[in-house]
């Protein structure tokens, strides 16, 4: 099964069964104040995003976040996982890491990797340039362990998708989220991604064998991740039925 949702991501999960989920994999927003980048000459790249303008109080931002990840923290099994992908941000000249929240929930943070992205363009000259992000894993039980098969050390290099390919303004990479689930010791039953954007969770899912569910809240990124799952799944020669998806 893999199913696409589209609509706002409290409202979706408010409908599904506590402990239903095995694994998330997801990257919310950043609250970037509309802006995703801003280089040395002062010029500025938009968020461009459906119903959604990445510009909430700071406050407001944190308490959403908070409110995601305890309505995950519902929704996943005893000894599930959460790798939820966010960054260190600049304020008012002052950082905030996503930890401030995190620990505001009852996960437990196992392991955080920094994810080093090589380059950035945001090139301002009033700090050092900001090119890595973060991945917090997250746990809900003291007795869960991650299988770290492939040896895989706690800066991983990354490389987000070209936007002009996705259509999308971030979007992370296969290699990426094959990484997270790899840690798993066992076949997750069902893979979620709350903000699931152009839909690589799930295409992922496709190239594993696994079933997943992802919620997007804009109708076209919704279009798109079906495309890319249909694509997904003609890729692997899958047997499943496609009607319905383009």
């Amino acid at each position: 099964m893999i199913e696409v949702k589209e609509g706002d991501c409290l409202e979706v999960m408010g409908e599904m069964e506590s402990n239903s989920v095995s694994v998330v994999v997801t990257s919310p927003p950043y609250n970037l104040g509309g802006d995703i980048h801003r280089s040395s000459n002062e010029g500025r790249l938009r968020f461009d995003y459906d119903n959604y303008g990445d510009d909430m109080a700071e406050s407001e931002y944190q308490k959403w976040q908070v409110n995601v990840l305890r309505e995950l923290y519902r929704l996943v099994e005893p000894g599930g996982w959460v790798f939820y992908n966010h960054k260190i941000r600049l304020k008012d000249f002052q950082i905030i890491d996503p930890l401030s929240w995190i620990k505001v929930t009852n996960w437990r943070v196992y392991q955080v990797i920094v994810l080093d992205g090589g380059a950035t363009p945001n090139t301002d000259n009033v700090r050092c340039f900001p090119v890595t992000e973060r991945l917090y894993i997250l746990t809900n039980s003291p007795g869960a362990r991650l299988d770290n098969r492939y040896n895989l050390t706690d800066i991983w290099k990354i490389e987000k998708r070209n936007r002009r390919l996705t259509g999308h303004p971030a979007t992370f990479s296969h290699q990426f989220v094959s990484n997270c689930i790899s840690l798993v010791h066992d076949p997750p039953r069902l893979v979620f991604d709350p903000f699931l954007g152009t839909g690589t969770t799930l295409e992922v899912c496709v190239m594993l064998g696994l079933d997943g569910i992802g919620v997007e809240i804009s109708p076209k990124y919704c279009n798109i991740a079906r495309e890319n799952i249909y694509w997904a799944i003609r890729e692997k020669n899958s047997t499943r039925d496609l009607s319905g998806w383009l």
